[in-house]
């Protein structure tokens, strides 16, 4: 969620990407999900390193596909393009 009380997912996303790369792990899939759903907040979240964006009210079917998308993906690469499952 991008806004999380102690961090939010924007830096959230951040330190585990920093953390990846510092340890050589492979990219750990993140979905990002909001109440915002401007163009800017969309950019946030792509800046931030999230492999995918929803946003609230969620529907089932499109985290599911969300989820799915990041599971077909070969493990540790990453989106060249974030996709916005119901634009």
């Amino acid at each position: 969620d991008i806004q999380m009380p102690e961090m939010d997912g924007l830096t959230a996303t951040r330190t585990i990407r920093n953390m990846e790369e510092e340890q050589s792990r492979d990219r750990t899939p993140i979905i990002g999900l909001t109440a915002h759903a401007l163009v800017a907040d969309k950019q946030k979240c792509i800046e931030a390193g999230m492999d995918d964006y929803l946003s609230k009210p969620i529907v089932e079917n499109d985290l599911k596909s969300a989820m799915l998308n990041q599971m077909q993906k070969k493990p540790g690469s990453s989106n060249q393009a974030l996709s916005v499952v119901g634009e």
